[in-house]
Parts: structure tokens; C-alpha cells; sequence
């Protein structure tokens, strides 16, 4: 059609609008709409022969502005002389937000609807398509990957918080469900006192009766031997018949709170190997040690009246669901069942043992209960304090004093690792002194089982701690060497020895010094056992000479021993007997240390006085 065809609605007599005409008409609305988005391409816009219409339109999705907006294209038309009659040329151009894929996609649609509306003017409807596109591919570009981990830490903590509020309203739960236990348990154990104040009544008859009962028509006692003899023979060896109240004394011990009933006390049977049973009255507790998690009581054994010490380690379960134990503990505890009663194998051959400086065993017993498993010890009874009492109240030991312990505790663990039994865990806290002076070691091979035992997770011992020192931990018989050194240090000191490498301090005597070096070597071959240790220079000192090598020139002639003794008291010999030694006070009183020189009056010696610790 060479004139274009006539816009609708117009009459016949008006001439039909030219190609220019239209083109310019469209893009006057275009402008108008569009504005500074708007942008003719054309290098001769405003001339007075103008060529087809080419454009350029910035589009972004309808109805968004500022922030919202994350995708935009560019719509470049460019028009042949006879538009609209033909279909213009379409580029997309500059885009935002779109991928390849979706401006192809976009390409082929707009190059479709120009086809379907050749002959019309089309430009608009193309740059509406456009924008329609934008708005539904209008989404915000994906995230950084440091955004996305942010994003994924605030949804786990998130989470985390909701964990914990659940976390904290069942332990709520079970708080509230075991206070409502606890009050129970109270009311049951009001009952139970009733109960038990009436059956210690009954007991305390029936030991008044026992103790008439093993007395002989002469009315001389028989002592019953702990490990030997049993409470229920006679003078005569005949087996006492079981009266009406030995049911009674067969039943379950009566437990006394005593925080609740001053001076009541709790009755324990243990077995000594026969029939019959040995019965200890336990009484208030004295004493607990952090590091084996034990307590020690005073106990009264009835057979005999003898007083003995009872340790006892109390395990009780540590229920960390809850009230109920889960499977997983309920194995860790019969793992430690089968633990504890080793221990028992272990003991049958301890009580076995006896020597003048080793606390003597005398019987064990297990007793399970619904929470917790109590283990007692029966030992002999010891009058005196530990080592380690003496060590935080009187300070430093003198050497004199301290060699006289230290043969003691020689010979004690000497027999022990004769008798192949490894102390573990020898310290202060486990060496005691009686009123004599003499050195008892207790707690040795089991205690240190028990404790090992005792710091299981499956049980809540608070009262065990570790060791916070840094020195390390020697196992085996030199192992008990090497703690016996540590512990001689620190009682020569007067403080504990928590230093590593060991340093042994060069004031002290020679001999002690190379003593100290024989226990706390590093290499274990090395170090002396405690037979090579009796044997020591320190613990049989030899005797010394009393006369100083120097030469005639120094001396004029005159023995330092005459300035220190006068010569009328001296022999005529160069050398003491062994016999003058012996009566000379010089020798008996004094030590000496160093020779200081020769003074105005004589030899000057810095001695030791034995009597007194300190230097003079």
C-alpha cells in the first residue's frame, strides 16, 4: 500500500496519515510517557528530513521503583521506512538481573507479538510485554556465600535458643518430680526412724547379753582374734548355739542419722571367714581424705571392745537423664560392680599381711543399695596423726629425727613389695605416727583401686580430686621409691614438694642429699630399691674422725681436736677408740658439718646439736 493505511475512524473525505506521519505521532506519545527513559537514536531528529524512527527505551518492572527494583533491560526498535507495515528491527540490550536464558526467551516472545501486530504501531505494546516480563522475573539476585552463612548461624541459633527453653522446662520437670520424691523419701524416713529407735533398743539388750554370754564359768573373757577365732566361741572351743536374738542381730543394720540423734551410731556386720559375723558399732567421723575419696570413722568392735578405724567409700550413681538410668549407664555401672568385687580377691590376700610399721586389714564388706554401693574397710586402730598434720602445723622434720623415719618407712614398704604389693599412692596423708614414734603406712595397693574406681563418670564423687601439681606419676615398686622421696623432701621442708625436675636443696647434709638422689632419679633403673636404700650412708651413718688434715706449718705443732676439747680430757693416742667415742660428749651430742679455718684459739668447726634443730 503506497500511502499507508488510514487510521480508524477517520471519514472518507480525509486523506489517509503518510508513513512519516504515523511514526511521528508514535513517537510523541512515547516521549511523552516515558520521559527521560525515552532516548531518539536518530542523528537528524530535529532536521527538516527526518529518517525512520529508531529508539531506545530503559524499562523496569511496572509499578516498582527504588529498592524493590532488581532487574531492568533496555528496548532498542529501529524501524524501516514503512512501519508499521513491516516489522521493526528488536534488540535487548544492557540487561540486569536476567539471565542469557531468559532474555532469549523474552527476544523470541516480542519478535512474535510485532508479527501479530504488523500494520498496527507497535512499539508500545512491546515496551508493556516488556516490563509485564520484569515484573515476574523481578527477584533478588542469590546471596554471597558469607550471607548465607550468616543467614544459617541465625537459624541455628535460633534453633539452639528453642533446644535450650525445651532443655530448661524439663529439667523443671524432673526438679519439681524430684522434690515430690524427696518429700516422700522424708515422710518414710520419719517412719523409718520410729522404727529403728525401737530396734536399737533391742540391740543394745542383746549386746549387754552377748558380752555376759562369752564370758567362762571363771568369769575371765575370751578374746576373740580378728582373723582367726571367731565372737561366737567360747573358753571351751564349743560352738555357742544361736539364741532367740540372733535373728534379730541377722537382720539389716539399723542406720542412726547422726546429725539428727547425737551419739547413735550404726551396727555393721562383716565376714571373717566362718559362719558367724563380726559386729562393729560405727561411730562419729574424724577425718576424709580428697584424694582416695574416703571417709574414716571410729568404730567399736563388740567381740572384743577394741576400738578399730572404718573406711568407707560411699559411690553413688550419677543420674544424667533424669531419674532413671539410661542403658548406657546401667553398663557402666555393672562394669564397676565387677570392679569392686575384684577388689575383694584383692583384700583376702592383704589381711594376710603384718609387720611393726604397716596398718594391718582386718575385714571388708560390700553393701548395695538402690543409688549407691558402700565399700568398708575394718583397719587397726591407730593413736597419733598423720605425717601430713605434722607437716601443716610443726614445719620442717629434723634430720636426726626424720632418719629415724625414714627407716621405718623403709622397712614398711620393704615387706610389702616382698609380699609383691605395690602401695600406689604413698604421701603424707597416708603415714602415720602413734605416741611412741612409731611409722605406720596405711593405704596402700586397694585404697588406690578404690579411688580409681571411685572417679568413674557413672558416679557422683565430688570428694575425689586430682592431683594439681606437676610432677609425674611413677607407677610399680620404684614408683613407691620415688614418692617416698618426694615425701621426705617435703617433710624435711616443711612443705609440700610440687616442683618438677625435683630440686634438692644444697644446704641440707650430704648424705640425705645423695639419699634423695637415689629416690627421685628420672631413670627407673636407676633409682635404689628399698633394700639397697636400708644400706644407705644416711640410715647407717659411719662414724667420723675427729682429727682435720692440715698441714704442720698451719697447726704449729697443736691438733685441732685440742681447740675444741681440752687436752687434759684427750688420750695420749692420735685417734679415739671406738670405747672413748662412745663416752665422749663431743661425739654423742654433736654432728660435725664443716671445717670454717683456724681462729685466734684454734680450729674453727661448724657443727650440728643433735638435741636441738638448728645449726649452730
Amino acid at each position: 500500500m503506497a500511502g499507508g493505511r488510514g487510521a480508524p475512524g477517520r471519514g472518507r473525505d480525509e486523506p489517509p496519515e503518510s508513513y512519516p506521519q504515523r511514526q511521528d505521532h508514535e513517537l510523541q506519545a512515547l516521549e511523552a510517557i516515558y520521559g527521560a527513559d525515552f532516548q531518539d537514536l536518530r542523528p537528524d531528529a530535529c532536521g527538516p528530513v527526518k529518517k525512520p524512527p529508531e529508539i531506545n527505551l530503559v524499562l523496569y518492572p511496572q509499578g516498582l521503583t527504588g529498592e524493590e527494583v532488581y532487574v531492568k533491560v533496555d528496548l532498542r526498535v529501529k524501524c524501516p521506512p514503512t512501519y508499521p507495515d513491516v516489522v521493526p528491527e528488536i534488540e535487548l540490550k544492557n540487561a540486569k538481573g536476567l539471565s542469557n536464558e531468559s532474555v532469549n526467551l523474552l527476544k523470541s516472545r516480542l519478535e512474535e507479538l510485532a508479527k501479530k501486530h504488523c500494520g498496527e504501531v507497535m512499539i508500545f505494546e512491546l515496551a508493556y510485554h516488556v516490563q509485564s516480563f520484569l515484573s515476574e522475573h523481578n527477584k533478588p539476585p542469590p546471596k554471597s556465600f558469607h550471607e548465607e552463612m550468616l543467614e544459617r548461624r541465625a537459624q541455628e541459633e535460633q534453633q539452639r535458643l528453642l533446644e535450650a527453653k525445651r532443655k530448661e522446662e524439663q529439667e523443671q520437670r524432673e526438679i519439681l518430680h524430684e522434690i515430690q520424691r524427696r518429700k516422700e523419701e522424708i515422710k518414710e524416713e520419719k517412719k523409718r526412724k520410729e522404727m529403728a529407735k525401737q530396734e536399737r533398743l533391742e540391740i543394745a539388750n542383746l549386746s549387754n547379753q552377748d558380752h555376759t554370754s562369752k564370758k567362762d564359768p571363771g568369769g575371765h573373757r575370751t578374746t576373740a582374734i580378728l582373723h582367726g577365732g571367731s565372737p561366737d566361741f567360747v573358753g571351751n572351743g564349743k560352738h555357742r548355739a544361736n539364741s532367740s536374738g540372733r535373728s534379730r542381730r541377722e537382720r539389716q543394720y539399723s542406720v542412726c542419722n547422726s546429725e539428727d540423734s547425737p551419739g547413735s551410731c550404726e551396727i555393721l556386720y562383716f565376714n571373717m571367714g566362718s559362719p558367724d559375723q563380726l559386729m562393729v558399732h560405727k561411730g562419729k567421723c574424724i577425718g576424709s581424705d580428697e584424694q582416695l575419696g574416703k571417709l574414716v570413722y571410729n568404730a567399736l568392735e563388740t567381740a572384743t571392745g577394741g576400738f578399730v578405724l572404718l573406711y568407707e567409700w560411699v559411690l553413688q550413681w550419677q543420674k544424667k537423664m533424669g531419674p532413671f538410668l539410661t542403658s548406657q549407664e546401667k553398663e557402666k555401672i555393672d562394669k564397676c560392680k565387677k570392679q569392686i568385687q575384684g577388689t575383694e580377691t584383692e583384700f583376702n590376700s592383704l589381711i594376710k599381711l603384718s609387720h611393726p610399721n604397716v596398718v594391718r586389714y582386718l575385714a571388708m564388706n560390700l553393701k548395695e543399695q538402690d543409688d549407691s554401693i558402700v565399700v568398708d574397710i575394718l583397719v587397726e586402730h591407730i593413736s597419733g596423726v598423720s605425717l601430713a598434720a605434722h607437716l601443716s602445723h610443726s614445719g620442717p622434720i629434723p634430720v636426726h629425727q626424720l632418719r629415724r623415719y625414714t627407716a621405718q618407712l623403709l622397712s614398711g614398704l620393704d615387706y610389702l613389695h616382698s609380699n609383691s604389693v605395690v602401695h600406689k599412692v604413698l604421701s603424707a596423708s597416708n603415714v602415720l605416727v602413734d605416741a611412741e614414734g612409731t611409722v605406720k603406712i596405711t593405704d596402700y595397693s586397694i585404697s588406690k583401686r578404690l579411688a580409681d574406681i571411685c572417679k568413674e563418670d557413672v558416679f557422683e564423687q565430688t570428694r575425689v580430686r586430682f592431683s594439681d601439681n606437676a610432677l609425674p606419676y611413677k607407677t610399680g615398686k620404684k614408683g613407691d621409691v620415688w614418692r617416698l622421696g618426694l615425701l621426705l623432701l617435703s617433710l624435711s621442708q616443711g612443705q609440700e614438694c610440687g616442683e618438677y625436675p625435683v630440686t634438692i636443696p644444697s644446704d641440707l647434709p650430704a648424705d640425705f642429699q645423695d639419699f634423695l638422689k637415689k629416690c627421685v632419679c628420672l631413670d627407673d633403673k636407676e633409682r635404689w630399691s628399698p633394700q639397697q636404700l636400708l644400706k644407705h650412708s644416711f640410715i647407717n651413718p659411719q662414724p667420723k674422725m675427729p682429727l682435720v688434715e692440715q698441714s704442720p706449718e698451719d697447726s704449729g705443732g697443736q691438733d685441732y681436736v685440742e681447740t675444741v676439747i681440752p687436752s687434759n680430757r684427750l688420750p695420749s693416742a692420735a685417734f679415739f677408740s671406738e670405747t672413748q667415742r662412745q663416752f665422749s660428749r663431743y661425739f654423742i651430742e654433736f654432728e660435725e658439718l664443716q671445717l670454717l679455718g683456724k681462729g685466734a684459739f684454734g680450729a674453727v668447726i661448724k657443727v650440728w646439736y643433735r638435741v636441738i634443730p638448728s645449726p649452730l
